[in-house]
C-alpha cells in the first residue's frame, strides 16, 4: 500500500574528516551514550573526560564481531569508527595477503608485494562498503572519522582542486552529513552535504549543540540514568579552589582559554558544579604525575 511519506526522527549517519588535532575524535564522543571502535589506538585518553565505550580490534574480523559487540549490549545510543583510513588500509592489507597467495601469475604479484590491478579493487571496495553498510543498520547513530588526502582533478597530472576523506574514494555518498573539518582561525567545520538540511553552513566544531539542535540530539547521560537533573551552579567554595589550582598552574591565557573551551564556557563563573570538580581533579591528577 502507497502511503504519504513523512519526515521521522531516525538516527544521524555522521563522517567528519579532517587533519590531525581538529577535535574529529573528541566530537564524536560527544554523541549520545558512545561507543568506539578505536582503529587508530589513540581513543583511551579521553577515557578521564569522557563516558564511552571502546574496542580496538587488529583485524577486519574483529571489527565486525566489535559491531556486533556493540549492538548486543544494548548499552549505547552511537557507534563510531575511528578511523575510516584506518579500516582501508587494513582491508588493502588483508587482500594484499590473500593476492599474494593466490595471484602468482597476475602482473601485480611482485613476490614481496603485489600490486593491486584493476579488477583486484573489486574484493577490497565490497568489503568496505559491507562493513559501511553493517554500521548502518546497526540502528544506532553512527559517526566515522576520517583524516583528509588531496583531490585531484581527473585528466590533468597532479593538478589540485581541494581535499577529500582519505578512504574508498566513494565513501562520501554513503552518509546523510559529511562535513570536512579545517583551520581557519580554530577549528573550523564546513558542511560538504547534508540530507537533513539542519546544520548551518559552517561552524566552530568544538561547539557540539550545533550537532544537538540539529540532530535533537538529547545530552549524554550513562545506561543506569533515565532521568536528568539540572546542572548545579559552581558553588564559591569550589570557584576559589579552582581558581588557585588555575593560578599555581601557571596556565597561559591561551591555554585557559582553550581549557575552558572544553567545557563550552568562557569564564570559570559559567561552570558547573560538577564541570568545575572535573578540572580540579585533572589539576591534582597532573600534579601527582609530576611530583612521582
Amino acid at each position: 500500500m502507497i502511503r504519504k511519506a513523512e519526515k521521522k526522527l531516525s538516527r544521524v549517519k555522521v563522517l567528519i574528516y579532517g587533519s590531525h588535532g581538529l577535535y574529529k575524535t573528541r566530537t564524536a564522543l560527544h554523541f549520545p551514550r558512545p561507543a568506539m571502535i578505536d582503529l587508530e589506538q589513540g581513543a583511551e585518553i579521553y577515557g578521564d573526560e569522557l563516558p564511552f565505550g571502546i574496542v580496538q580490534p587488529k583485524s577486519v574480523a574483529e571489527i565486525t564481531d566489535a559491531i556486533d559487540d556493540i549492538v548486543n549490549s544494548k548499552e549505547y545510543d552511537t557507534i563510531i569508527l575511528d578511523s575510516a583510513t584506518v579500516l582501508w588500509l587494513k582491508i588493502q592489507q588483508f587482500w594484499n595477503e590473500i593476492y599474494l597467495s593466490r595471484n602468482q601469475r597476475s602482473k601485480g604479484f611482485k613476490f614481496e608485494f603485489y600490486e593491486f590491478q584493476p579488477l583486484d579493487w573489486r574484493g577490497p571496495k565490497d568489503q568496505f562498503k559491507s562493513i559501511l553498510e553493517k554500521l548502518r543498520n546497526t540502528g544506532l547513530h553512527v559517526v566515522i572519522t576520517a583524516r583528509e588526502k588531496a583531490e585531484y582533478a581527473d585528466g590533468e597530472f597532479m593538478k589540485k582542486i581541494g581535499v577529500m576523506p582519505d578512504a574508498e574514494k566513494t565513501i562520501a555518498h554513503e552518509f546523510d552529513t559529511v562535513i570536512h573539518v579545517a583551520r581557519e582561525g580554530g577549528a573550523i567545520a564546513t558542511v560538504e552535504k547534508d540530507r537533513t538540511n539542519s546544520l548551518p553552513p559552517a561552524f566552530d566544531i568544538t561547539d557540539f549543540s550545533n550537532f544537538q539542535q540539529a540532530f535533537d540530539l538529547k545530552p549524554m547521560e550513562s545506561p543506569e540514568t533515565a532521568v536528568e537533573t539540572p546542572p548545579v551552579e559552581i558553588t564559591a567554595q569550589t570557584f576559589n579552589t579552582l581558581a588557585l589550582a588555575l593560578e599555581m598552574m601557571d596556565l597561559t591565557v591561551q591555554q585557559r582559554i582553550h581549557l575552558l573551551k572544553e567545557y563550552q564556557v568562557d569564564t570559570i563563573e559559567n561552570l558547573t558544579e560538577d564541570q568545575a570538580q572535573q578540572i580540579i581533579a585533572r589539576i591534582e591528577k597532573k600534579q601527582q604525575e609530576v611530583t612521582t
